[in-house]
Formats: structure tokens, sequence, C-alpha cells
């Protein structure tokens, strides 16, 4: 709609082979541009017909079973069928929109399902079948390997995984040989000092109290002193004590309670006095008592700094490193484990790759055989087409894989073989690309 000189064109090809016709002039070259604009190719404003704002261009497709252009739509939550409506609308301000299936989309998107559903070839172009990198995966669609393709993908990437987790293992375990000396001499340091639960609180709370033991066997002499200086406060509670037993029966009653709580301060007192007997034999203290209690203090805690860690925290270090050590003895085993199973998985790779290399020689012979009918009624007669399968190195393996595959061409009896886009001439490459499609 308002293409250049088009007001309105509804046109409709049939199977088979279509040709457009015409003078110079005649409008060949609007209906290509017309084209190009509505797969993604770049919106020019001279494009829009006179006296108008805007001009449109809408494509429809029949794509059964096109695997590549479903699996795009599908991650753009585009629904389709086997019938695509390409469209782009384009304003006199140079802005342009694009849709799928009437749902909007970028023209990057536009462009890239353009280039699934229409294919431009001139004699100075080289894209889809002669690009080399395209011809693979025709054989393949050619010799319908759908299934080993998707079988060898598969393989590949649970190689691959197993790979990875080999090199992961590996380097691991030779990080963990680096340190095995050390995990070792600290292991043996920590069980040589083997370090009890709460024993720094403990040790901190006896060392203060040997610290200051002459301070407190002096005050507790003095207490004494006090407590038994002239008669002694025992000494004189037990005498009020039996004064008053004496006369409690005579007063009715009355001094019970006295009598009760002088006989209770009696026994809380000679309690008293015997804590305080024990605490002063404690205060004796011997000078390499307090020595040792500090060695053995300040030898946690200077373990604990070494390792950065707090001294209550030194039996979970403990059993870290001997975690980390029995790691170290395991890690052979593990990693023999993982070899072996990158070995499986690589056979298991090269099994399924070498049933879809076959099928890949066998459907390249058909091309082949195919082709060559072809040529003589096109004046191709000492033309000789052939795919040329190629073995990869191991490192060039992959989801594709262990070949790549490309068409090859002699135009002449005296040349060699050579790349199909590289050899042929112009007239060539045309009649070459009819028969391939």
């Amino acid at each position: 709609r308002n293409v250049v000189l088009i007001d309105r064109l509804d046109l409709n090809f049939e199977g088979g082979l279509s040709a457009l016709t015409g003078e110079t002039g005649s409008g060949k070259s609007i209906l290509l541009d017309a084209l190009g604009l509505v797969i993604g190719m770049r919106a020019d404003v001279d494009l829009i017909r006179q006296g108008q704002r805007q001009s449109s261009v809408t494509a429809e497709f029949d794509t059964p079973k096109h695997q590549g252009v479903s699996a795009l739509l599908t991650e753009q939550e585009i629904e389709t069928d086997e019938i695509i409506i390409l469209r782009r609308v384009v304003n006199r301000d140079g802005r342009s929109r694009a849709f799928i299936n009437d749902q909007p989309v970028s023209i990057g998107f536009l462009r890239q399902i353009g280039s699934h559903l229409v294919e431009v070839h001139g004699q100075m172009e080289v894209h889809g079948l002669l690009d080399p990198a395209t011809h693979g995966g025709y054989v393949d669609a050619f010799g319908k390997l759908d299934k080993h393709l998707s079988n060898v993908a598969e393989h590949y990437r649970s190689w691959l995984t197993a790979t990875a987790e080999l090199k992961c293992a590996v380097q691991e375990l030779d990080s963990a040989k680096t340190d095995e000396e050390f995990l070792r001499h600290a292991v043996d340091e920590i069980t040589a000092i083997d370090p009890k639960e709460n024993e720094e609180e403990e040790l901190a709370q006896a060392r203060a109290v040997m610290m200051h033991g002459e301070q407190l066997a002096q005050s507790l002499t003095e207490i004494f002193e006090s407590l038994n200086s002239g008669a002694g406060v025992e000494s004189s509670l037990r005498v009020a004590l039996q004064r008053l037993e004496r006369i409690q029966e005579k007063a009715g009653g009355k001094l019970d309670a006295a009598a009760n709580a002088l006989e209770r301060s009696l026994m809380e007192f000679s309690d008293g006095i015997s804590e305080l007997e024990a605490t002063a034999d404690s205060m004796d203290v011997d000078p390499s008592q307090l020595e040792e209690v500090e060695g053995r203090l300040f030898a946690l805690r200077a373990l604990a700094r070494k390792h950065g860690v707090d001294v209550v925290d030194l039996p979970s270090l403990e059993q870290k490193f001997e975690a980390k050590l029995q790691s170290i003895q395991s890690g052979s085993d593990n990693i023999e484990a993982l070899r072996d199973s990158v070995r499986k998985k690589r056979a298991a790779y090269i099994k399924v790759a070498n049933r879809l290399t076959l099928g890949r020689k066998e459907a390249a012979q058909a091309i082949d055989r195919a082709v060559q009918a072809e040529l003589a009624p096109l004046k191709l007669g000492s033309v000789i087409f052939r795919s040329q399968i190629k073995a990869l190195d191991e490192k060039d393996w992959g989801e594709n894989g262990c070949e790549r595959l490309t068409f090859e061409v002699q135009t002449n009896p005296n040349t060699a073989m050579g790349p199909l886009h590289k050899i042929a001439s112009g007239g060539e490459l045309a009649r070459l690309m009819l028969v391939l499609k």
C-alpha cells in the first residue's frame, strides 16, 4: 500500500518458478524493495507514495515444519501455526513499525525472521546456500538428521559437563595438596594442646585469683583477727545463748524467738568461718602453679591468634582441618572416578557422532548425485559438484559433530576443486543456485 508508484497491490505466488518481467521503469525493483522492507531491510522514506503519510507492506508465508522460525517465535511468545504474516509500516518522519502475526516486534527481530523466509541472491552477492557456514545445516536437513543432531548435542553437553567437573576437582585437589603440610602441622598443634570446653574462662579466673592471692590472704587474716579479738564473736554468741536458755522458760515463751535467732546466728557464723578457712587455705599459691596456669592460658590464646579464631573455636577448627585432610586422601579416588566418567561420555559422544557422520555422508552423496544430474541441461556438463566432509580436530568437536561440510566445484578440467562461492563465475553461481534450490 502506497509504495512509490503503487497505490494498492495484492500479489499471490503459486508453487514452482515465478518470473517478474517488464521493461526498465515498469516497477520490478519496487516489488523487490517492498519485499525487502517487509523482511527487515532499511526503511527509506522515498518509498512512501507521493502525497501519502505512510506506506505499508504485508507478506504472508506458508512455513510447514520450519523449526528455526518456530523456535524464534516461541522465544518471543508469538503464537503461530504454519502461516506467518509479516507487516512493516513506514511513516513520513522516517520511523517504522514491525509486526509478526499482528504482534509488535523490533526491526532486528523482523530481520532475523525474514532471513529464514527469504533469500536474496545476485551475481555479486554471497548469501544463504553460498555461505559455506550454512552448507552442513542444509545437508542435515536434506538427510533428515534432526534426531541424530539432537542426540549428538545432548551427549556433547554431558561430556562437557563431566570434563568441567573433573577440571574443578583436579584444581581443588591441587590447591588442597599445596596446603597439606600446613594442615597436618596445624592439626598436630591443636591436638597437642588439646583445648577443653570453657577452659580459657576458667584459666583466666584462676590466674586472677592467684595473682591477688597474697593480698587476699592478708585481708582474711585481718578478718580472723577482728572476729577473734577479745573473747571472740563465736564465744560471745555461745555465752549469750546459754544465758538466754537458762531464763527462757521463765519468760513464758517471749524469749523463744530471740533464742532461735541467736542459735541461727551461731550456725551461720560457724559456716562463714569454715568458708573463710577453706578460702584462706586455697590462697596459699605456689608460684610454679601460677606459672603453669599462665603458660597454658597464653599458649591457647597464641594458637587461636595464629589461626585467626577465638580459643573456644579451636576444637571446631581442628575438625575442619581434619576434614580437609580426609578430602585430600579421598580426592584421588574421586578424580579417578571422574576421569572414568569423562572417558565413558567421550566414547558415547563419539559413538553417536559417528552415526551422524554416516548419515551426513549418505545425504551428501545423494545431494551430489542430484545436483550432478541437473548440470548438463544448464550447460554446466563439465562442472563437477561435490560435498566435502572434513574431519575436525578434537578441540573443534561440538554439539554439531566432528566434521565440517562444505560445497565445492570444479568448473574446468584443468583446475582443482575449490569452494563454491570462490571458484564459480557469476553466471555459474546463478545456475548452481538454481540447481541447489
